[in-house]
């Protein structure tokens, strides 16, 4: 593992001012601080990133007092999500911890571990359960949503969803999941060929044989109902072998990431490029998955935190200006 300490960074500083450093790194930890800097993910062009490990909390890089998570991490690495290129950084001054498993909730969060990320290749073979069909592919990406991890809707009423894969001759469908299948309790995700098995319980990284040899199809039912109380979904990794698959599927068909330090964009919100809807392209306000105009209030309160404006006017100034208006005013109509 890499610990970006300041003493590295501000001898960076000094001896190049390009953007990022160009020294490849795989697992890479930061601490919070004014000259934090950011980690860049690249996974190049026509690839998109669809896993990020790492580990956050309290403490330092060498000494991690506890693990957890604030509200603007949990947001930056969802929407870092199938986008090709990402920068991650641990915020100044460092934020509360929000969501964690041991003692560290409302400590501040003091350090960023990125353990990896993954790349798939081709965003055109991930498949949304809900656009149906029967297709014909060697492998790909079966996702619940188009804006998974983000939660699945609720409020659409009762659905069902079925997606259909062509077996190919001599082969056999391997499945694992990318993260564990996240479902509500009356929703389910199942698998069909000659006979239904259930996925809804899949674990991150278990391997699955889906189909035999002498199959024609593969079929995927998602369904939702009506009283859902909604969950991230899956995103189901596939590949049709004919040889046996143990490991995970997810590493057959995707490349481990490599990490660049960003110096310049230190401190500042993760910027992505959204690279899945065709070559023009249009950047993310982070925590809302949409563009800048879509920015909610809570989204702006945060950014006004991350950037905070310069320090002008108080209100007790402004209130002195506008009486001193109003007795020029008043003066002139007394004489």
């Amino acid at each position: 593992m890499v610990w970006i300490s300041l003493f590295a960074v501000m001898a960076f500083l000094l001896v190049n001012d390009s953007s990022a450093v160009e020294v490849t790194m795989y697992d890479s930890c930061i601490e919070v601080n004014t000259t934090s800097p950011a980690l860049f993910m690249d996974c190049g062009d026509g690839d998109v990133i669809t896993d990020i490990q790492y580990e956050a909390g309290f403490g330092t890089c060498d000494a991690r007092v506890c693990k957890g998570e604030s509200a603007s991490l949990l947001i930056d690495v969802m929407d870092c999500h199938w986008n090709r290129t990402c920068l991650l950084s641990p915020v100044y001054p460092a934020e509360r911890i929000v969501r964690s498993g041991d003692s560290c909730y409302n400590r501040n969060l003091e350090f960023l571990n990125i353990k990896s990320y993954r790349c798939f290749h081709n965003a055109t073979k991930i498949l949304n359960i809900s656009d149906g069909g029967i297709l014909s592919r060697d492998s790909g990406i079966i996702r619940s949503h188009s804006e998974f991890p983000w939660n699945y809707g609720d409020r659409e009423g009762e659905r069902t969803h079925n997606l259909t894969l062509v077996v190919h001759v001599g082969k056999r469908l391997y499945v694992s999941a990318l993260y564990d299948v996240d479902l509500g309790e009356d929703d389910f995700f199942n698998v069909t060929s000659k006979s239904t098995r259930d996925l809804s319980h899949l674990k991150s990284g278990v391997v699955q044989v889906v189909s035999d040899f002498n199959d024609t199809k593969v079929t995927f039912t998602f369904h939702v109902s009506s009283f859902t109380q909604s969950g991230k979904g899956f995103a189901l990794c596939f590949k049709f072998s004919a040889t046996e698959i143990t490991e995970n599927v997810c590493n057959e068909i995707t490349i481990k990431g490599s990490l660049k330090l960003d110096v310049k964009a230190s401190n500042t919100a993760p910027q992505v490029v959204d690279q899945t809807s065709g070559p023009e392209t249009t950047p993310k306000t982070p925590g809302t998955g949409g563009n800048v105009e879509e920015c909610d209030k809570k989204c702006q309160r945060r950014q006004k935190k991350r950037h905070p404006k310069p320090q002008g006017e108080g209100k007790g100034e402004k209130r002195k200006k506008k009486n001193d208006r109003k007795n020029k005013k008043g003066q002139a109509t007394t004489t």
